[in-house]
Parts: C-alpha cells; structure tokens; sequence
C-alpha cells in the first residue's frame, strides 16, 4: 500500500510503515496521515507494527501525539509497535520528552 508518502508491507506477521516524504508528518498533512494509520492499524491483523522513520527530519510535536495515540491504539490490542531507523536529531527529541522509554525503539540495522 502507497497512500500519501506512506507505504506499507506485511511479512511474517509484522507490518512495516515507511514514511517516504519528510512532510508526512508535518501538521497541514496531520488529518491524511492520521486517517492513513488508523486505516492501517485497524485494518491488518499483524501482531507487530514498525514505523521506519528513515525519511523524517523533522518530529513536529502534533507527530509526537500521533504516534502516543498509536501506540496506545497497539498496545491495547496486544500488539507491539516499534520505531525504526531514526535521526539523530528525532532520537534526540524523543529521548528528551523521555519517550524512549514508553515506545520501543531500533537502529536501522534491527531486525524484527
């Protein structure tokens, strides 16, 4: 699945989301993107969910809600969500809301 600069795979009972434009996240894009996860988490039944941040530059902090909502969503349903293959400077701005200690989170060289 390829839906406004987010795609989508399945394998091995893991789905993988990969932001492929910087502005995926970006708040005039909040209600697509917010609408496109949802879609993807209640649609697949894959007892994991990885999130490749790869292409992201910037985490605006409405992107920072969106994916506490989605790890909620997730974790209620017993599922396990991770976030792979971040910036430097996203690790950083997770690590200092203390983040990285409520959502898993890989290099890029990880595998699931």
């Amino acid at each position: 699945m390829d839906d406004h600069g987010i795609s989508s795979s399945v394998q091995n009972d893991v789905t993988t989301v990969k932001f492929n434009e910087n502005d995926a996240l970006y708040p005039e894009h909040e209600d697509t993107t917010v609408q496109t996860l949802n879609h993807l988490v209640q649609n697949n039944d894959t007892s994991s969910f990885v999130f490749d941040l790869g292409n992201i530059i910037l985490f605006p902090s409405s992107a920072i809600g969106m994916f506490v909502t989605l790890h909620n969503k997730i974790t209620d349903a017993g599922r396990t969500m991770t976030i792979r293959n971040l910036t430097p400077d996203v690790l950083e701005s997770l690590q200092f809301l203390h983040l990285d200690k409520v959502f898993v989170i890989e290099d890029a060289d990880s595998s699931t």
